[in-house]
């Protein structure tokens, strides 16, 4: 197989500590013939990603925090002394897969589904996953996020639909369920902004505990109940995708008419697939249930292509074709996508490509100082053939200088043909200015939000009906119309309120659209599955934008014409 980066991670050779260390030392092997700036790996090793490789390699007695803020930057979290991986079994092993790792002393298996498997492992334990039959890839979890960078209730009709008497409504409250990263503060909101404690349910799915990790939850649930209080609500908090689809799983099974999901994830396929949280918000759908998710904030902070352009053939992707180039070893000109960031800062990071669900498309993601041209991190895992198609770099507080920084794409084997995809942390620029020197808005739709039987919401300014510039485009990889509607965003609540911040980006546009149906189901649709009053609302929508359906606005703003 071709090499690996010889450009590792302080981890790798455990001597370099914390820094991003750029020598590769702690491997005695033979440069890669193909590119100079790899370094070979044993085909054996390939299953393991490479910060799980190095921690088979740690002495004992290390230090734990160290080995915390390495993982951190390579998409890892610690909990205790053990690690929160995703494990892909191989098509059919999923059972046999599980019977292994449990197994192995100190493993649990948080969640387990034929497409992907959570575990929290002790850290020393990892190097006995590479030698499980039936694993195709050990990396690091689909990692969610809220959608963040009220006046929308009249905006969208809402006041006319509380007016009404109760024509065929429900004699029961609606039950509504919140899936958020966390709900700080809600205790001290019930029989206020929320329901009443008697009818609000918890369940906490996160493996760190951390229930109040955020008040971004309760903010959501604050726009839902502001559209109808009379609501049996069910706060669900996760933190991965696996742990997304146990909580849709419970949701459904405590009976939802609506679920809402202002979190999503930029490591996704584009096309609906391979991941365990859309299996279950399928099976949500056939239930009846509506689930509405985030379409994304990465407008601003989104690359594509439809191939990997390397018309110089020195194995760098030009981001843009029309500006000369020069052939060579480093990067230059239109094969670096560069940004601003200061010292200290967080950075996230996602290379996708257009071959899931496994590949043997090579490629690497490298991260340089633009001054000097020295790169400060990389991913580069290797993709052999069973491995997905994601480059994925998180750094917590390392940019080591105010400055401009380059991203620049390496194809190390493999062909072209297929589409090729940059995510860059949205909140780099406040979602107002591009984040990059190349930015392409279109298809960056984020998970889950590009599911089949998801409704995604993007977001309009609630005063103006104008698109919010940082909301993410569609259509989705695979040529389906996304978002599917719109909603307003910039609006009020008493959780950023007592902040003095609007609650904004698609995260606050999204309750919206799931208090509509909540209403809508209250008043007069109470005998309909969720699915259907969606149609309903989607068909009264407002169309702005180009005329019809569009992939910014979709089929077009929210708007509850009363009956």
């Amino acid at each position: 197989m071709a090499g690996r980066s010889g450009m590792r991670f302080g981890l790798i050779g455990w001597a370099c500590g914390l820094s991003l260390c750029l020598a590769g030392g702690g491997f005695s092997v033979a440069p890669s013939p193909g590119n100079p700036l790899r370094t070979a790996l044993p085909a054996e090793e390939a299953v393991l990603h490479s910060y799980l490789r190095a921690l088979t390699r740690v002495p004992r007695g290390a230090d734990l925090r160290r080995l915390q803020a390495e993982g951190r930057a390579r998409g890892f979290r610690w909990v205790d002394s053990g690690v929160l991986v995703r494990i892909l079994p191989a098509p059919g092993q999923k059972d046999a897969v599980v019977q292994a790792l449990v197994q192995v002393p100190g493993v649990r298996v948080t969640n387990a589904y034929p497409t992907a498997i959570e575990a929290l492992v002790p850290y020393d334990r990892v190097g006995a996953l590479a030698s499980i039959p039936g694993i195709r890839q050990v990396t690091h979890p689909r990692w969610l996020r809220p959608m963040v960078v009220s006046e929308g209730l009249s905006v969208v009709g809402a006041v006319r639909w509380q007016q009404l008497p109760q024509i065929l409504g429900m004699t029961q409250p609606v039950r509504v369920g919140v899936v958020d990263i966390g709900f700080k503060g809600y205790q001290g909101l019930t029989g206020t902004e929320l329901p009443p404690t008697g009818r609000v349910h918890t369940r906490n799915f996160r493996q760190d505990r951390d229930f109040e990790s955020t008040e971004h939850g309760t903010a959501v649930a604050e726009i839902v109940i502001d559209f109808t209080s009379d609501v049996e609500l069910y706060l669900a908090a996760v933190s991965t995708a696996g742990e997304l689809a146990q909580a849709v799983d419970w949701l459904r099974q405590q009976g939802v008419q609506v679920i809402n999901g202002s979190i999503g994830t930029i490591v996704r396929a584009g096309n609906g697939c391979c991941s365990p949280e859309y299996d279950e918000l399928d099976r949500a759908a056939r239930a009846g249930i509506v689930s509405f998710f985030a379409a994304g904030n990465e407008a601003l902070s989104h690359w594509y292509a439809p191939d990997f352009a390397d018309p110089d053939r020195d194995g760098w992707l030009n981001f843009q074709t029309l500006i000369p180039f020069v052939p060579g070893l480093l990067p230059d000109g239109s094969e670096l996508n560069c940004f601003r960031a200061q010292r200290g800062h967080d950075l996230t990071l996602a290379l996708l490509w257009y071959d899931w669900p496994a590949t043997a498309r090579d490629y690497g993601l490298y991260v340089f100082d633009a001054l000097s041209l020295q790169p400060i991190a990389v991913a580069d895992e290797p993709q052999t053939g069973t491995q997905e198609p994601v480059e994925y770099i998180e750094l917590t507080g390392l940019i080591p200088r105010d400055g401009t920084y380059c991203v620049a794409i390496r194809r190390n084997q493999g062909a072209g043909g297929v589409p090729v995809e940059l995510f860059i942390d949205s909140d780099l620029c406040g979602g107002r200015t591009p984040c990059f020197t190349y930015v392409v808005p279109e298809f960056s739709i984020i998970g889950p939000a590009d599911g089949r039987n998801v409704i995604a919401v993007g977001g309009t300014v609630w005063n103006t009906d104008v698109l919010a510039p940082y909301s993410s485009w569609g259509p989705t990889l695979d040529g389906r119309l996304k978002p599917d509607i719109t909603a307003p965003t910039h609006v009020s609540t008493r959780t950023y309120g007592d902040q003095g911040f609007v609650f904004a980006g698609t995260s606050a546009a999204t309750p919206h659209a799931t208090g509509a149906v909540a209403l809508m189901r209250r008043k007069a649709f109470s005998v309909f599955p969720g699915t259907t009053v969606y149609e309903v609302l989607k068909a009264r929508s407002r169309d702005l934008g180009p005329p019809g359906p569009d992939p910014m606005y979709g089929a077009g703003r929210l708007f509850m014409l009363p009956p």
